[in-house]
């Protein structure tokens, strides 16, 4: 018996769904307004530590080491357990890392710390990616997953401002004993309102459990329980895929450790501007998740890879003159048509994941890709700091990750072909269950 027992309004009205959504853009928006935190305090930390522009990357990049060593394991877990009970861990470890980086005293504890932060964290996008799937009809997934990844440019913008001012009423490790707190907060509210599937929540109506499940899309290869490791290893696909989340997120991952030096930095801002002037890209990076993701689910036949394709292309020019022009206003305004379509590209590109997969597999297969999306995130800020340092200069850094887009494009046009071979795929299995049904 499903009776509405958190919000009978949204449950008779058959969209509890895009409760859990909801509940998951909150989740994600407390975790990226606490990721941003370091970015922002950087020039305090460098100075208080003596760090050199290289130290102060190699940190920055400990978060991502620690988050993509769980990452795929992550997947692999999530099927294995209950995303419910790992989402619960995750906040509460995370919160307990953010603490302990408040307390950091040098280098070597600010590593150690930011690892452990990115450990905690790992498997929190498989999870959520797995719960969604569970949750939505196929027509509105990348919609959902622009929905939720919008916390991501929300976090960032909400959590620069609000850091700012932080910094300059209490000091940089003030910021990180209260976001400890907010995380472990949305933790104990998540173990109350998630649940893995719809038919194992209370609050669901059963008009809109049964249309969920009559939206189940039938396994490619008829296995429900999903490829092994091993079959999953062997799949072309899934490193093109890779090669793909690798390439795309070299700006992303700069951007968001290296946005608000680079204003102090190259621009001469104060920390209080840099957090204004560095959330504008970000709020462009939002209206493009909503924009591109939902033009994606509604336009022409619904494919991905083309429209992750021209997302790339069309960002290569604007990242790299974003740090060309004299002009503050116009590297602003580069950077912000560059997120547009960088970010915009990321629910698109997960709703592929979703598309290309097995339901079973998604999880497993979303652990690996997004490692090797984490993968460019531990090269990103460390690459930028060596070219810094080198060069007192932040330009070379933006123009490797301007080709790192164009590769990322070129893998897309890949996947799209590959996209279209397994819609086929997944219509005549369609109508092989239907003849055996009707036989």
């Amino acid at each position: 018996m499903h009776s509405p027992t958190l919000s009978s309004a949204v449950a008779t009205g058959g969209r509890f769904r895009w409760f859990i959504v909801a509940w998951f853009f909150l989740m994600l928006l407390i975790v990226y307004m606490d990721r941003v935190n370091l970015a922002m305090a950087a020039p305090l930390i460098m100075n208080e530590f003596n760090l050199r522009p290289s130290m102060l990357g190699l940190v920055m990049s400990g978060f991502t080491i620690g988050y993509t060593i769980l990452l795929f394991p992550g997947g692999f877990l999530v099927s294995r357990f209950s995303a419910r009970k790992i989402l619960a861990a995750i906040m509460a470890l995370r919160s307990a890392a953010s603490v302990l980086t408040g307390c950091a005293w040098g280098f070597v504890s600010l590593m150690v710390f930011r690892i452990g932060f990115g450990l905690a964290e790992g498997p929190m996008l498989p999870a959520i990616n797995a719960t969604v799937n569970h949750w939505m009809l196929n027509r509105e997934k990348a919609t959902a997953a622009a929905l939720y990844i919008t916390a991501l440019p929300l976090g960032i913008i909400s959590g620069n401002i609000a850091s700012g001012y932080a910094i300059n009423a209490f000091g940089w490790r003030f910021m990180f004993y209260v976001f400890g707190a907010l995380g472990l907060a949305a933790g104990g509210l998540g173990w109350i309102i998630i649940r893995d599937t719809p038919a194992e929540h209370p609050a669901i109506s059963r008009r809109e459990l049964e249309r969920i499940e009559a939206d189940y899309h039938p396994a490619v290869d008829g296995s429900p329980g999903g490829s092994t490791f091993r079959q999953l290893m062997k799949d072309p696909w899934l490193w093109v895929n890779a090669a793909y989340n690798f390439f795309y997120s070299f700006p992303f991952w700069a951007n968001l450790h290296w946005l608000p030096t680079y204003f102090v930095m190259a621009r001469g801002t104060s920390i209080l501007k840099s957090g204004y002037l560095s959330s504008v890209p970000w709020i462009s990076g939002l209206l493009g998740l909503l924009v591109l993701g939902a033009l994606s689910d509604r336009v022409g036949r619904k494919y991905r890879g083309n429209w992750m394709a021209a997302c790339q292309f069309l960002s290569i020019p604007f990242t790299a003159y974003a740090v060309v022009t004299p002009s503050v206003i116009i590297s602003l305004v580069c950077f912000s048509v560059s997120l547009f379509f960088v970010l915009g590209s990321m629910s698109i590109g997960t709703a592929l994941i979703w598309e290309l997969f097995d339901r079973a597999d998604v999880a497993k297969a979303y652990g690996l890709l997004a490692s090797w999306m984490t993968g460019a995130g531990i090269l990103a800020p460390y690459i930028l700091g060596i070219i810094l340092e080198k060069t007192n200069s932040f330009n070379m850094a933006y123009y490797i990750f301007s080709c790192c887009a164009f590769l990322a494009g070129c893998t897309a046009v890949a996947l799209h072909v590959r996209e279209r071979r397994v819609r086929e795929m997944r219509i005549h299995r369609s109508h092989e269950m239907q003849t055996a049904s009707a036989t």
